[in-house]
């Protein structure tokens, strides 16, 4: 069973298409990249759902959250389980020094892990 609830797409990805591939993917959350693959913006299905009508065909960008919660490659796994847990994430984005998305830890991929 896949319990990815997020999916990545580009920055200049439209609006209708981003909620298009969530649905698609059974995801919740689009994590939306630059062309250099830096993790730029975070935009989720209630955010599309409730500003579709204003937003029409316009960009991901028109809408995105440019400030989400990540975490950096130096943090421990505790760091990242304590993250998660207390602040009641869906998603955690994990970024290189450059800000490329080197992972993504979900409540999901931490509970398999520590089986």
């Amino acid at each position: 069973m896949n319990r990815d609830v997020y999916i990545v797409v580009p920055k200049v990805t439209e609006v209708s298409e981003v909620y298009e591939a969530l649905v698609a993917a059974g995801a919740r959350v689009a994590l939306v990249v630059c062309e250099e693959g830096r993790l730029i913006g975070v935009c989720t299905q209630g955010d599309i759902i409730r500003l579709k009508s204003r937003i029409g065909h316009s960009s991901v960008v028109t809408m995105m959250n440019v400030n989400f919660i990540y975490a950096t490659n130096s943090e421990s796994r505790e760091s990242l389980v304590r993250r998660v847990v207390e602040g009641n994430l869906t998603v955690l984005p994990v970024l290189n020094p450059d800000g490329t998305l080197l992972e993504v830890v979900t409540p999901w991929k931490l509970l398999e892990q520590s089986l």
